[in-house]
């Protein structure tokens, strides 16, 4: 038989190894459900981070002419 002071100490490292096992498993998740693209032509003739022209230009000062 286990010594009543050994039993808490057991569990607490149950607990420890379950927790360990879950923070693995969520960065394993996290690396492996990336967004990567299949497709290798998916360059865009704009970068997404471009102003749009209602965003930056005053009225009748439009810098883009397209």
């Amino acid at each position: 038989m286990k010594s009543p002071r050994l039993i808490p100490l057991l569990k607490m490292k149950l607990r420890a190894a379950h927790l360990l096992l879950s923070v693995l498993l969520a960065a394993l998740a996290a690396g492996f459900s990336g967004c990567a693209s299949t497709e290798p032509d998916n360059a865009s003739v704009r970068p997404w981070n471009t102003p749009q022209g209602w965003e930056n230009a005053l009225g009748g000062m439009d810098t883009q002419h397209r």
